[in-house]
């Protein structure tokens, strides 16, 4: 098996403007707790845990 048959796209990011209370937000509506934050290129930044 291979990366591309078993990855996500559908995946729920944050952008690096987003304030706290959007981020909580996304923590709690996706059941999430790792987020990658990705700029304004859409190329990710780096990871944000809650």
């Amino acid at each position: 098996m291979i990366a591309k048959n078993i990855i996500n796209r559908g995946v729920i990011t944050v952008r690096e403007n987003e304030n706290l209370a959007q981020l909580m937000a996304k923590f709690h509506t996706y059941n999430n707790h790792t987020l990658p934050v990705t700029g304004q290129d859409n190329n990710i930044l780096g990871i944000i845990k809650s």
